[in-house]
């Protein structure tokens, strides 16, 4: 399995639930998913800079380490950089790339 001793965490800034979120993504990523950090639920946004250094703290993994994939050019790339983060996977949203 690609992600054979790999953790994977679901961070996202919504309002809905990840018991919600859960229920649409494909059952192939919930299988995955190790955990699953939600801005309503946890009160922590991705777009606040404190939170990557929190999260680091929490999991107790060298941000060196971390890979982090996500489509804001502000919250899923500058600031995981800032915070010391390997060069994060940008995903271009839909709408970017229509435009």
């Amino acid at each position: 399995p690609v992600l054979a001793g790999k953790r994977l965490i679901a961070l996202s800034d919504m309002y809905l639930p990840a018991t919600v979120l859960r229920s649409v993504l494909p059952p192939a990523v919930e299988a995955v998913t190790d955990t699953w950090w939600i801005s309503c639920e946890t009160g922590r946004r991705k777009d606040a800079d404190d939170s990557w250094a929190r999260w680091a703290e929490q999991l107790a993994t060298p941000r060196n380490h971390w890979l982090h994939v996500g489509d804001n050019e502000h919250s899923d790339i500058q600031l995981p950089q800032r915070a010391g983060l390997i060069n994060p996977v940008h995903v271009l949203r839909p709408v970017a790339l229509f435009d």
